[in-house]
């Protein structure tokens, strides 16, 4: 079986959730528990052939629109972003993930983003190894690499 180290809660702000739904009309950003992503059709980061074991381009999903607008400038700079940003939601995309057969080329490469804050919050509770109070305030994405027994 699979044995899980700790139980956490994502959370949108109420301003990226505000955003969602203005770019998705259909209301599902209203629901509890839902967590947009934002991208940039054409956005992507370079192949991490180590982590992924492809050559392929990564696509870059961020919790943040303002991150999203962050790293399309950092990329082109001057540049005016696609008029078009596009929202998932995280559950909806880790189901696509994970359906056997799936066949989205785009899901196959896809990383997710966190912001800086939230890393720096996950590197502070690692080695404090403290528990964090709980806040409906704010989104912690956590990443790291799986540890082999």
């Amino acid at each position: 079986g699979i044995t899980l180290e700790s139980i956490n809660d994502l959370i949108p702000s109420a301003a990226d959730l505000d955003d969602a739904s203005r770019l998705d009309k259909s209301g599902r950003y209203t629901q509890k528990g839902r967590v947009p992503m934002f991208y940039f059709d054409g956005l992507t980061l370079p192949p991490d052939e180590e982590a992924m074991g492809n050559a392929d381009p990564r696509v870059p999903v961020f919790f943040s629109k303002i991150d999203l607008l962050n790293e399309w400038n950092k990329q082109y700079p001057g540049q005016e972003p696609p008029k078009t940003t596009k929202v998932l939601d995280l559950i909806e995309t880790f189901q696509s993930l994970i359906r056997p057969g799936g066949t989205d080329k785009t899901l196959k490469n896809i990383v997710f983003v966190p912001n800086e804050q939230s890393l720096k919050t996950a590197s502070s509770l690692r080695s404090d190894a403290s528990i964090p109070k709980y806040s409906f305030d704010e989104m912690l994405m956590v990443a790291g690499k799986a540890s082999e027994k």
